[in-house]
């Protein structure tokens, strides 16, 4: 097949969450690569990555999985998968290192400092509140294969400070949340996702933004039990950084699935985005 050369054309991983749990997620990538002309082709019968699961009980197995959708990206003629899901992203960019297959892996911070140009040259708002940018221990380690910051990245709050907004300055960025325990050991997410929220409201963190579902489901999701066991903690949203994204070009707050968060924006939500002149 022939190769693709539009770098605005990559193959898409949504990856099992996304097909799930994580729907909102998934709308809001579709209504922001919409937005910023980005075309994304869905793996054709891609298969799970496998996540944390199978590489700890299985090398062999694990691998396999994840070079049969890199293989698929090149029978579609393309080079590039973009991987939202944090994990499936981690997966994926490990494999092909390890195996050398000539196919970039990209995840959603990236893409987003990458077309960073067009998205100022369409934004229409920004949203004005205190933003703890959370990446979660999955999207920057190992160091030897992502070669970039793996304790204090920068890529979310550089695209974000860039649209005009604000960023806590915070250690927790990339603690884990206990994603792995969600099941076996809520106990430990508690502990961990409590940790993470408790210094973000300390920075001053009015918003939490994350590009992992995973961390979504325990920082968002788990939130009103974590409250439970700390008490005087606030209420803190949850976005994903494609919804911030989305909301700033101009995608109206019904096109996204904002209701299905647990803990829902500030009553005045709509009136923290604020309009921005060109």
């Amino acid at each position: 097949m022939q190769q693709v050369t539009n770098e605005n054309v990559m193959a898409f991983f949504p990856g099992c969450s996304l097909h799930s749990s994580a729907h909102d997620f998934r709308t809001s990538i579709e209504r922001m690569v919409a937005a910023l002309g980005i075309e994304l082709r869905e793996i054709e019968d891609w298969c799970c990555c496998g996540a944390s699961s199978a590489h700890k009980m299985n090398q062999g197995v694990a691998r396999d999985l994840v070079t049969v959708n890199l293989d698929s990206c090149r029978r579609m003629g393309l080079d590039t998968i973009f991987a939202p899901c944090a994990a499936c992203y981690n997966r994926l960019r490990v494999v092909a290192d390890e195996t050398g297959a000539p196919v970039k892996v990209v995840n959603l911070p990236d893409l987003v400092a990458a077309n960073i140009d067009t998205v100022l040259a369409r934004q229409s708002f920004k949203l004005d509140m205190k933003i703890a940018c959370y990446y979660g221990c999955l999207l920057n380690r190992p160091k030897a294969v992502f070669n970039q910051d793996c304790e204090n990245p920068m890529t979310m709050e550089n695209s974000l400070t860039a649209l005009g907004m604000s960023c806590v300055d915070w250690p927790f960025k990339t603690e884990c949340c206990g994603a792995s325990f969600s099941l076996a050991s809520t106990d430990v997410v508690y502990r961990l996702s409590g940790d993470i929220l408790r210094d973000a409201v300390k920075r001053g963190a009015e918003v939490i933004v994350t590009s992992c579902p995973l961390c979504h489901v325990n920082l968002d999701m788990r939130q009103k039990e974590i409250r439970k066991r700390n008490r005087g903690l606030p209420p803190v949203p949850v976005l994903y950084l494609s919804e911030i994204i989305a909301l700033c070009v101009g995608v109206p707050v019904a096109e996204l699935d904002l209701d299905d968060h647990f803990v829902g924006m500030p009553g005045n939500f709509e009136t923290r985005l604020t309009v921005c002149h060109a």
